[in-house]
């Protein structure tokens, strides 16, 4: 039912949803259309240079990754390297670098929307950091300068660890960190 209407995040997480189950049948159809969706809202949203504009680090994450989820369907270099770009945006904008990992100036406690935030964004930036190890995708691309996506991602995980007591929130975590183990055994990360 396109064009999405409402939030922005739920518009780019229902986009990527459909770029992941495109396989699963009507592969054309189901991939072109969400390209098309995502085009629209990224050309709606996106500022260059501000990223998406007035919008904070859940949407930026959610946009990131359905950009990258379009380049693994479609292999166009401008997903992956805007998906750099609002990555990049993301870490100037809201990154701590004495704590590690992103931050809300507007918040000074560590709440549930910043967790969720944060192991979204660890996904995202093992994701990239992936593409930047494939030597392939290095030869194409135009890489950010001194990104180290890997030490953001295992900086992230190590200030947001959940404490010994389980909860639901910890699954997020897991999701988070099984991304980060992918890195640790690509033959060429670095």
């Amino acid at each position: 039912s396109w064009p999405a209407r409402g939030e922005l995040r739920a518009s780019f997480r229902a986009v990527e949803s459909c770029l992941a189950a495109a396989h699963l049948g009507n592969e054309d159809d189901v991939a072109t259309s969400a390209i098309d969706e995502l085009e629209r809202i990224v050309g709606r949203s996106y500022e260059p240079g501000d990223g998406l504009a007035g919008r904070g680090l859940l949407e930026h994450s959610a946009a990131a990754s359905a950009l990258l989820t379009a380049f693994a369907v479609a292999g166009r270099l401008p997903y992956a390297m805007l998906a750099d770009e609002l990555i990049q945006f993301a870490r100037r904008s809201w990154w701590n670098e004495r704590l590690g990992g992103f931050e809300n100036a507007e918040r000074s406690t560590q709440d549930l929307e910043q967790f969720v935030a944060n192991c979204e964004m660890v996904r995202v930036l093992c994701r990239m950091a992936l593409l930047h190890a494939d030597g392939g995708y290095r030869d194409i691309a135009v890489l950010a300068p001194r990104a180290d996506y890997a030490e953001d991602a295992r900086r992230t995980l190590a200030r947001f660890a959940p404490s010994a007591n389980p909860s639901p929130d910890c699954a997020l975590y897991a999701l988070a960190l099984d991304e980060y183990l992918k890195i640790e055994s690509f033959p060429h990360a670095s």
